[in-house]
């Protein structure tokens, strides 16, 4: 939400091959060729003082002037403040079609395609890969305050809800986003352009 409330984040991550260590590591694990890729993330930006029009500037001009658009993929959470990111994208002229991948956190949305996050149990799906993906080194954080949120989301004292045990959760949310690239919804096969 920005203005002080919860952080709009914007997680980048890389495409990137495994090193031949990471490949032996996790031989076991690699059944096809996207599993010999890691998403390894090279920067972010967590802010909550600016509105959403502004970090949707910021989105379109980060995609747009800094890498090469045609190259990027984007799990964007669908909510009211998504839809505004997404409708900035979506008016850039280089804009594709299969640049956005969607989530919703709720059945009103108001969107209906998309990875629904909706539900614990989906919810828990998501965070349980991510914490395979993050362990067979698939998705690698680099970045301290990253380390920081992820080390305090867990599960509750139930063990059925994953969520931020204090403070924010936003930044350990879009990497858990991540592990939708690797997700059986997604993976690289079915986008060769990344």
């Amino acid at each position: 939400k920005g203005q002080s409330e919860d952080y709009h984040v914007l997680n980048v991550f890389k495409v990137s091959n495994m090193s031949k260590s990471m490949l032996y590591a996790n031989r076991n694990h690699i059944l096809e060729e996207s599993d010999i890729f890691s998403l390894v993330q090279i920067g972010k930006l967590q802010i909550n003082n600016v509105n959403i029009e502004t970090f949707a500037n910021i989105v379109v001009s980060v995609v747009f002037n800094l890498f090469n658009s045609e190259m990027v993929s984007i799990a964007l959470e669908i909510n009211q403040q998504g839809i505004l990111v997404r409708n900035s994208l979506e008016h850039h002229s280089e804009f594709w079609n299969g640049m956005l991948i969607y989530t919703k956190n709720s059945e009103n949305s108001g969107y209906e395609p998309g990875i629904d996050l909706t539900g614990n149990k989906r919810k828990n799906e998501l965070c349980e890969s991510f914490k395979h993906l993050v362990t067979t080194q698939r998705i690698i954080t680099t970045c301290e305050d990253t380390y920081s949120e992820l080390a305090n989301f867990g599960t509750n004292e139930k063990g059925t809800v994953y969520r931020c045990q204090s403070g924010h959760d936003d930044l350990a949310i879009t990497c858990i986003h991540a592990s939708i690239f690797f997700n059986s919804f997604f993976s690289l096969s079915t986008a060769p352009n990344l």
